[in-house]
């Protein structure tokens, strides 16, 4: 027999509804012998007389997982917020009949590793870090491209760094980790350790750049369309722009115990890379 955990029940939680079956019914179910616990003559009784009810409610499951693979099922799924509402959301567009009852959080990649780690979480988006360790499965989604944007007329894009450090850096946080990302790759050096605006949240540091007030670098799903139509410039026109590849990450106990968990994430995997391939990065 799998021991009580890898079902996803824990010992204390089987004893409590023994002891409910137990009050209901009057008699005890299980006792103590030299081999360990065996049922009683009476839960025995009991169980040959719910054993048909118990199949017709295995059957009438299983036919519900057909037509919906996650029937049933409840997910928390955490990951960068800018991702998900861009990428996850609408990859996920047409699919509302199989998916189950999810519950988001926001959050960057570390801070949700360490909620799934936790157990506090299902399923994590993270980005710019591989998933890592016996007990995790992660699945490649997506590659997210970094564009170094400014609003029209703020620099003529092709002054060398020093000058688009003079020009206000727009940054995520005092580390600067986009901005010093590109400059490292692209420019070989570090940007100025002085932005103009500190702003933690992708979205409203696209808003600063598309109000003048400066150079910054965000994920080119974000930006795509403000720069196709002009309100925003790409600086620097690269092929390649530095990258980082977006992990689904999911603890495989988790995945063993709920198969319906599992079917859920290769349906994200499969919506998410499917929906990468039909939009311009």
């Amino acid at each position: 027999m799998r021991p009580l955990g890898t079902w996803g029940v824990s010992a204390p939680t089987v004893a409590n509804h023994i002891h409910l079956v137990e009050d209901h019914f009057g008699v005890r179910m299980f006792e103590r012998s030299a081999d360990g616990t065996v049922p009683t003559v009476a839960a025995h009784e009991i169980a040959a007389q719910i054993a048909t009810h118990l199949d017709e409610i295995d059957r009438l499951i299983a036919g519900d997982l057909r037509r919906s693979p996650t029937g049933g099922l409840m997910v928390s799924l955490g990951g960068p917020c800018e991702f998900v509402t861009e990428q996850l959301l609408p990859a996920l567009a047409g699919d509302t009949v199989r998916l189950p009852r999810i519950a988001f959080e926001f959050g960057d990649s570390r801070r949700m590793l360490a909620e799934l780690d936790a157990g506090r979480l299902d399923l994590a988006v993270v980005s710019g870090i591989r998933p890592t360790g016996a007990g995790v499965r992660a699945w490649p989604v997506a590659r997210e491209r970094f564009w170094l944007v400014a609003a029209p007329g703020l620099t003529d894009g092709t002054e060398p760094p020093a000058e688009l450090d003079a020009a206000g850096l727009i940054a995520y946080d005092d580390h600067l980790p986009l901005l010093r990302r590109y400059w490292n790759t692209v420019f070989g050096v570090d940007p100025r350790f002085d932005p103009t605006i500190v702003l933690p949240d992708l979205v409203a540091m696209k808003a600063a750049a598309l109000a003048g007030l400066g150079v910054t670098v965000l994920p080119s799903y974000l930006v795509h369309e403000e720069v196709r139509s002009g309100a925003l410039v790409r600086l620097d026109r690269r092929r390649d722009p530095p990258s980082s590849t977006v992990f689904l990450a999911a603890g495989e106990p988790a995945l063993a115990a709920r198969p319906p968990l599992l079917r859920f994430a290769e349906l994200l995997v499969d919506r998410i890379t499917g929906y990468q391939e039909n939009v311009t990065q």
